[in-house]
C-alpha cells in the first residue's frame, strides 16, 4: 500500500509540474518576424518553452533571391506575440518594425525604380535604429510608388 501511495504522489508531481507551466508560462506561443531585405517570414513557436523556428519563402523572397541572392537576414519583428494558456489566451503587442507597413510588392516596385543611391538609402533608413528615420524610410517608398512628390 505505501509503495502505492509513493507511485501515486510520483505522478501527481509530474503531472502538476506542466501544468503550472501551462498555468503560469502559457503552453504554446507564437510570434512572426520579416526580413528586411527578402521579406521572407520567419515564424517562431514556443511549446512548453521548447522553442521551433520556420522560415517561409514569399514570392518577393524568390523574386530578391534572382537579383541579390547572398545576404544577411535582418529580421524585423512584426508587433504581436500570441500565448495560450489552459483556458485563455493573451495577445501581447510592441512596437512593429516599419518595414511591415510596406507591401512586398510596394517594396519591389520601388526597388526596380530605384536609383542605386535610393536602395543604399533605403536599407539603411530600415536598419537605423531611429524610430523617425525608419518612418520617413517608408514614407519615401509610399511616394515613390503613389507618384506623390510632396
Amino acid at each position: 500500500m505505501r509503495k502505492r501511495i509513493s507511485i501515486l504522489l510520483v505522478v501527481l508531481a509530474a503531472a502538476a509540474v506542466p501544468a503550472w507551466y501551462a498555468f503560469a508560462h502559457g503552453y504554446r506561443s507564437t510570434t512572426s518576424y520579416t526580413c528586411v531585405r527578402c521579406r521572407a517570414i520567419q515564424h517562431v513557436a514556443t511549446f512548453f518553452g521548447r522553442e521551433s523556428v520556420r522560415v517561409e519563402e514569399t514570392d518577393y523572397s524568390r523574386w530578391f533571391a534572382l537579383r541579390q541572392p547572398m545576404h544577411a537576414h535582418e529580421w524585423g519583428w512584426c508587433g504581436t506575440i500570441i500565448t495560450c494558456y489552459p483556458i485563455s489566451y493573451a495577445r501581447g503587442c510592441g512596437r512593429q518594425h516599419p518595414v511591415w507597413q510596406i507591401r512586398p510588392e510596394w517594396q519591389r516596385q520601388f526597388l526596380e525604380s530605384a536609383t542605386a543611391s535610393q536602395v543604399e538609402s533605403f536599407y539603411a533608413g530600415l536598419d537605423s535604429p531611429d524610430r523617425a528615420i525608419q518612418q520617413r524610410t517608408v514614407e519615401m517608398v509610399f511616394d515613390s510608388v503613389t507618384g506623390d512628390t510632396r
